[in-house]
């Protein structure tokens, strides 16, 4: 079974949001952060104290907070995409019973299935781990037929998996 994926940037920062959201720790200092700024506006608005220069130190760590994790996802992906070419190519993924071959514009590469650390299906991917970072990302076809093709080849496979 074959499947072509291109992968454009704005889709790899998508799926970059959606794995670091995923993790609870990043939820939870998110949240922080929102509290400690709806808590910095209650002292702004008098509502709770008066104002005093902590709060707007507050107001400052809270905002510093939420928009740091975002910028340095977006950063980070950014420099990813633009320095690792491969990512870039056009790849075909031809999936067997025991392995998967894929072939980019510059490279070829065959992964026995049972090798893998972890597959992992979102919405619009299926993430085949090498190890805990390195993965390879082949977009769902559209075809849900295909799809469950898809599931029963990865089905089959003795590794960690998250399927649909």
């Amino acid at each position: 079974m074959k499947i072509q994926t291109k992968l454009e940037f704005k889709e790899y920062l998508r799926l970059l949001f959606i794995l670091t959201y995923k993790r609870p720790i990043v939820i939870i200092v998110t949240l922080l952060g929102v509290a400690i700024i709806a808590m910095s506006l209650l002292y702004f608005t008098n509502i709770i104290l008066p104002n005093s220069f902590e709060h707007i130190i507050q107001l400052i760590l809270g905002i510093f907070i939420i928009t740091y994790l975002p910028f340095s996802v977006w950063l980070g992906a950014k420099r990813t995409f633009k320095t690792h070419k491969l990512i870039q190519e056009t790849i075909i993924y031809d999936f067997q019973e025991n392995n998967v071959t894929i072939t980019g514009e510059t490279f070829n590469s065959e992964i026995e299935l049972d090798k893998l650390y972890r597959i992992l299906e979102l919405k619009d991917w299926f993430l085949l781990y090498h190890n805990n970072r390195l993965m390879n990302i082949v977009t769902k076809p559209q075809d849900s037929v295909e799809i469950e093709k898809l599931r029963s080849i990865l089905n089959k496979v003795n590794v960690k998996k998250k399927l649909k």
